[in-house]
């Protein structure tokens, strides 16, 4: 895969697609294979569920891990209205408890903001779609396919709005079981 492609991994339940964006992320060193990924760069991942929200300024949030002087106030208040967040531009400089001040949507909206502002070379999503509703999900694949220089990898599932997205198909399959030598018939 190359930087700039948007690649969706489907995967049957027991195909353990979470295993695989796990190993991706070098989370889970179990298993066999190798995961080359690319050296020095980048790569932006998005767990199924809410993203990561540190305590600190709204600034802090959106750009997480990164220092908040490192984007212009300008680039931060473009990512925020990107994801239809444009309320919370007088709230950057606050300090907040966001997990809790913030709907759900709101913080599912905020981590796609946050990959708007930093733009990485990679971002790689597990089931990252599934929690929106249908304009919504319009609004996020619509930014995202905006992000030319990033390589996108969802696991996750298929839908109409996917197919504008993604260039690339991958099927998983589970691998067949074979019964031990003394069970076969």
């Amino acid at each position: 895969m190359h930087r700039g492609q948007c690649v969706l991994i489907l995967g049957t339940p027991g195909t353990e697609k979470t295993l695989l964006f796990r190993a991706l992320a070098g989370l889970w060193p179990w298993g066999a294979g190798t995961v080359r990924r690319p050296a020095g760069e980048t790569i932006h991942f998005m767990p199924r569920g809410t993203p990561y929200i540190p305590r600190g300024t709204l600034a802090e949030v959106l750009s997480y891990a990164m220092e908040p002087s490192s984007y212009p106030r300008e680039a931060m208040v473009a990512a925020l209205a990107s994801m239809g967040l444009q309320r919370l531009e007088p709230l950057l400089n606050k300090t907040g408890r966001w997990e809790s001040e913030l709907s759900m949507d709101e913080q599912l909206r905020l981590g796609f903001a946050r990959v708007v502002l930093q733009a990485p070379p990679w971002l790689v999503m597990d089931e990252a779609f599934g929690a929106f509703d249908d304009d919504t999900l319009e609004l996020v694949i619509s930014v995202l396919g905006k992000l030319t220089h990033t390589g996108i990898i969802h696991i996750g599932s298929a839908g109409e709005a996917h197919d504008r997205l993604f260039t690339q198909v991958v099927h998983l399959v589970k691998a067949p079981t074979t019964a031990p030598e003394e069970q076969r018939p």
